[in-house]
């Protein structure tokens, strides 16, 4: 009897050291040195203080518009070759903006000529307007990667209400012209007409006295900033709008709508 009592007290001894042995060599989840894969965030969740975007982080390189297009001339996609996933900002003036069949893209002047961005954003143009000073961030991932803007600095152009555009025009056209022929100004007013067809956006503001300012669209559909849906719904007579653009003879050419919003 007591032989057998020894063999069950030496064989639950073993198994409980065995026990012991086995839980010793497991890997343990977030342990100190531990190289293994287990310590990676889980799928589809976002790993505590990483950026989760461009406009989250502070930059890793900064670049002029110059120095970018310096820099392009060397490698075209040098962001990608040289520096994938850093923070990179960028920052030029605005010359203007465009839609194209490949996105929505600012020209930004590069000393000699502009240089195009692909933007990412939701209305970009309504608050980074031309001869401000913008600063855009990317992260390249892949070769085709999107700009978001970040900050905008300087004055907006030049605002005017209707009466006061023609009252200027009228004073003194040719100086009214030297003026804003080389950069885009704001137009306000009240719509008196509008007239919407294929071939152009024609909007007539009132201007005091029985006058009209004629501001019109060319091709609205391949405009830099075609109006929306909602914007036509807004254009009616009475209501206020807000337009970017420059003068034209005696009208005013649209680059596109503030106000109604986009």
């Amino acid at each position: 009897m007591f032989a057998l009592r020894s063999i069950y007290r030496l064989a639950l001894l073993t198994v409980l050291t065995c026990a012991f042995a086995l839980a010793g060599c497991s890997k343990t989840k977030n342990n100190p040195g531990d190289d293994s894969d287990q310590t990676s965030a889980p799928s589809g969740s976002t790993p505590q203080n990483t950026p989760t975007g461009p406009t989250d982080a502070q930059p890793d390189l900064t670049y002029t518009v110059k120095e970018y297009v310096e820099e392009r001339k060397k490698d075209f996609s040098f962001l990608f070759n040289k520096h994938p996933g850093k923070v990179i900002e960028l920052s030029g003036v605005v010359n203007s903006w465009g839609v194209r069949s490949d996105g929505l893209f600012v020209y930004l002047d590069n000393g000699e000529s502009f240089q195009a961005f692909g933007i990412d954003g939701k209305h970009p143009w309504v608050d980074a307007l031309p001869k401000q000073v913008i600063s855009i961030r990317t992260i390249p991932l892949n070769k085709k990667h999107l700009w978001q803007v970040v900050a905008v600095k300087g004055p907006p152009p030049a605002t005017l209400t209707a009466e006061q555009y023609c009252k200027e025009r009228k004073a003194d056209g040719d100086a009214f012209h030297e003026k804003y022929r080389k950069g885009s100004i704001i137009v306000t007013g009240i719509i008196a007409q509008v007239k919407d067809n294929a071939e152009s956006l024609d909007v007539k503001l009132a201007a005091g006295s029985d006058e009209t300012l004629n501001c019109f669209m060319f091709t609205p559909s391949t405009a830099p900033i075609p109006p929306t849906e909602s914007q036509k719904a807004g254009l009616k007579p009475g209501m206020k709008v807000k337009v970017l653009g420059s003068p034209y003879g005696l009208s005013f050419m649209i680059s596109y709508f503030l106000e109604p919003a986009p």
